[in-house]
């Protein structure tokens, strides 16, 4: 067993979906066992081009992003008022940038 001497943080990745919310419910309610830091994490994605050069996601994905992180805030907000957490919007390639993200978190949902 793993032992680390912080409660360390937990990442939760978001996309507005049930199973989505649920991941945050699951993972709020860990923090809160745990005495840890929340973060949840919305990536939107480059899309591929006919080009050379990726296409770039205009403003309505990024804006579609912020929505579903304030989305997951208030589920975080209304099962555990007291919860330290924070967000990030990402733009990438999904996998990558979720395991950037959490790198150095003491668990990923």
């Amino acid at each position: 067993m793993n032992q680390h001497p912080t409660p360390g943080l937990i990442v939760v990745t978001t996309d507005g979906t049930a199973a989505g919310r649920a991941g945050v419910e699951f993972a709020t309610r860990e923090a809160r066992r745990r005495g840890a830091g929340l973060e949840l994490v919305h990536v939107v994605p480059m899309y591929p081009s006919a080009s050379t050069f990726p296409v770039i996601p205009d403003d309505s994905f990024n804006q579609f992003g912020r929505e579903v992180l304030e989305q997951g805030a208030e589920l975080v907000r209304g099962i555990d008022p007291d919860a330290q957490f924070g967000t990030t919007l990402m733009t990438g390639a999904r996998v990558a940038a979720i395991t950037r993200c959490a790198a150095e978190a003491a668990l990923l949902v």
